[in-house]
């Protein structure tokens, strides 16, 4: 749809759940989970044309369906070479995988962990993730899933993104939105929201993006805070 709200069209039909559209870096294309003829990656033309099926997982045993993680873990790199997803491979673990964006050279970055909502940087150098389990909180990789380092220790940090600078990071703990820096430092809670808040996003003004907040109240409420001189606005 138009940013207005305008102009709404369909892009897909005969699916039977579609979840997690997100645009390629040139706007030229879509790409998205969905089960249709089976459940997997697949990318469109930004218009709903040349559907086509990147990649499929088997299903994990006795979970029919659910091989495929979570709706925020699909995201394109800054080139729109290499896209990253989560892939359930049992009952419990979740691993980030990395396929070229013309459906080659697919390959599972954390093998045996319980890792998801993973993200590029925006120089594309590294790949931002949420691990659970085993030494849980934000970590960072390279692009081929080596040299892991731990960002924070978080009680529970959800749905990371980077700033625009790849200076700061923002994501979910203890159901609001924090901002620490890259390198873990100057942890703050950003606002206070009713109910639980989640897929925080930050604003750009070439590419913004929305922010989704979980609550029951009949009006969403947000405090505003204004930014430090020269980084994004939020």
């Amino acid at each position: 749809m138009d940013a207005d709200g305008g102009n709404v069209q369909r892009l897909t039909n005969g699916a039977t759940w579609v979840a997690a559209p997100t645009w390629s870096p040139d706007g030229r294309k879509i790409a998205f989970l969905a089960r249709q003829e089976v459940i997997g990656l697949y990318v469109m033309d930004w218009d709903g044309r040349n559907i086509r099926l990147l990649t499929n997982a088997p299903d994990p045993e006795g979970h029919p369906g659910l091989h495929f993680g979570s709706p925020v873990g699909v995201d394109w790199s800054p080139d729109g070479t290499t896209l990253l997803f989560n892939v359930h491979d049992a009952k419990t673990a979740g691993n980030i995988w990395a396929i070229d964006s013309d459906g080659r050279n697919p390959r599972n970055l954390t093998e045996g962990g319980l890792d998801s909502c993973e993200a590029w940087s925006p120089d594309g150098r590294k790949i931002l993730f949420a691990k659970r389990g085993q030494d849980p909180g934000l970590y960072t990789m390279e692009p081929d899933g080596r040299n892991r380092t731990q960002v924070l220790v978080p009680a529970l940090g959800l749905c990371p993104r980077w700033s625009p600078s790849g200076q700061e990071i923002i994501f979910v703990m203890n159901r609001d939105f924090h901002i620490v820096g890259a390198q873990g430092e100057n942890l703050r809670r950003l606002v206070e929201l009713p109910g639980d808040e989640g897929r925080p996003d930050w604003f750009d003004a070439s590419f913004a993006r929305a922010v989704a907040a979980q609550s029951k109240a009949p009006t969403m409420w947000g405090h505003t805070r204004e930014a430090a001189p020269g980084s994004a606005n939020y």
